[in-house]
């Protein structure tokens, strides 16, 4: 397989991986959506959302 699911936190030697093993990535964007929208109300810190 040559992806990485919920690759949100990549860094850039990661990303030269990818190049090399010509992989892709599937970030998982909806994540920070639901901290913008929602973290406050579930409690989480201000840094957070």
């Amino acid at each position: 397989m040559r992806s990485v699911e919920h690759g949100n936190l990549i860094d850039d030697s990661s990303v030269e991986l990818f190049l090399r093993k010509d992989a892709f990535l599937v970030p998982t964007l909806v994540t920070y959506w639901a901290l913008k929208e929602e973290g406050m109300a579930f409690g989480l810190p201000e840094a957070s959302w």
